[in-house]
């Protein structure tokens, strides 16, 4: 390559090819035509008949609840740099070129996120309109803010990621997190002021460039956004991957100085140990330890518990119900992970173990993660007497929902 620039658009062609490749792992051709095809048709039909009127469940949405529901994609945003492992060879001695690809990441990322935040507020259109009786002015400040809190927050992160790291990364990134979640609320309150939002848009536009320009002159970081670079290329890969039976390992992140928050020097949990307890141990282990795991079910739970504060009292009946198949679902899917990996099948076990300590780990995990969502359903509910009531009856139906999610 010539310039970083020539790299840069090599990088992001290749990008699009490795992800497209992996989508077709799971969806064939034919399956993409006789069923794809039919259904992005029928899409387009049912948004022309939402133009009309928004569906009853749509239109049950509240604002809060929707408000809430677009800060959560906020704090997804990322930043690409499109580095690699093996431009340690070269890249470490071209700075400036590290800092070409830096900007020209950033630009990338603002495009990806102006596209597909207006396709997001494209399907919102019909609910923000007729339910809301927005008008297209407020609509499209709304997007503005969305657009780029998400990008600074996705600078913001990888800042923090390359100062802090451990539980002060952590830390870091809930502190994030909530400044965002502040600045997000007081400028919603201004939606209906043009002056004050606009100004609060401005001093978001100076801080994305301000952190931009420090995030572009920052040295000696290579291995840190190889790492995160990695983390964000293959979050999608690996679920992907794993639900095509065409044999693909999983692929595998580089960690930089990385320590369980938890459990670190722990030997054992279970004292008696038979081959289940191991199993189990295992599986807690793996789910406690690492942090790509903890992060996603907090995110669920939050949003559980944000619809349990907001659902009628008749329906958190129901949405018990459903918040318990949810996470059981979702601790499953930890079991699965545990049961093919690579050093657990090294090992001959009996079915009737895999299925105890199955059970043990996974209802152990759900009634652990569980807990706040019933909390918070019960006390909404009938107060105290709810809470009681609430956390009996759900682990009882969390126990039959791990039972017939895992067999």
């Amino acid at each position: 390559m010539r310039s970083a620039k020539e790299l840069f658009f090599n990088r992001v062609t290749n990008e699009w090819k490795y992800q497209i490749s992996t989508w077709r792992v799971t969806i064939d051709w034919t399956v993409a035509l006789y069923f794809l095809v039919p259904i992005i048709i029928f899409l387009i039909i049912t948004y022309i008949d939402w133009l009309k009127a928004p569906p009853f469940w749509l239109q049950q949405l509240s604002f809060i609840q929707l408000a809430s529901i677009l800060f959560f994609l906020i704090i997804t945003g990322n930043i690409r740099v499109f580095v690699e492992e093996a431009d340690m060879l070269f890249l470490v001695q071209q700075k400036q070129w590290i800092r070409q690809l830096r900007k020209w990441g950033i630009v990338y990322s603002i495009a990806i996120n102006l596209f597909g935040s207006c396709l997001l507020f494209i399907f919102l259109y019909p609910l923000l309109t007729l339910s809301y009786k927005m008008t297209l002015f407020p609509i499209i400040s709304w997007y503005i803010l969305f657009v780029v809190l998400k990008i600074l927050t996705g600078v913001n992160k990888q800042l923090a990621s390359i100062y802090f790291s451990n539980w002060k990364l952590s830390l870091a990134k809930w502190l994030i997190y909530l400044l965002t979640a502040i600045y997000y609320r007081i400028s919603l309150i201004l939606l209906d002021n043009t002056s004050l939002f606009f100004l609060m848009i401005f001093i978001l536009v100076i801080l994305l460039i301000f952190f931009s320009h420090h995030l572009m002159a920052l040295r000696n970081t290579f291995s840190k956004d190889v790492a995160r670079e990695q983390s964000i290329k293959l979050r999608y890969v690996n679920a992907i991957m794993q639900t095509s039976n065409n044999g693909f390992r999983k692929s595998r992140i580089i960690q930089i100085n990385k320590k369980p928050w938890i459990f670190r020097r722990s030997n054992r949990i279970y004292t008696e140990r038979k081959a289940e307890n191991l199993l189990a141990e295992a599986c807690l282990k793996s789910v406690i330890r690492n942090n790509t795991n903890i992060y996603p079910i907090l995110q669920i739970i939050l949003i559980c518990i944000l619809f349990a504060l907001s659902i009628p009292v008749s329906l958190k009946w129901i949405g018990l119900v459903g918040f318990a198949f949810l996470l059981a679902k979702v601790v499953g899917n930890f079991w699965e992970k545990t049961g093919k990996n690579e050093y657990i099948r090294m090992f001959s076990w009996k079915a009737e173990d895999c299925r105890k300590a199955a059970v043990k780990a996974t209802f152990l995990l759900f009634t652990v993660f569980f807990l706040p969502i019933s909390f918070s359903l019960g006390m909404t509910a009938y107060s105290w007497p709810g809470v009681v009531l609430f956390m009996v009856l759900g682990e009882i139906i969390g126990y039959f929902a791990v039972n017939i999610i895992l067999y």
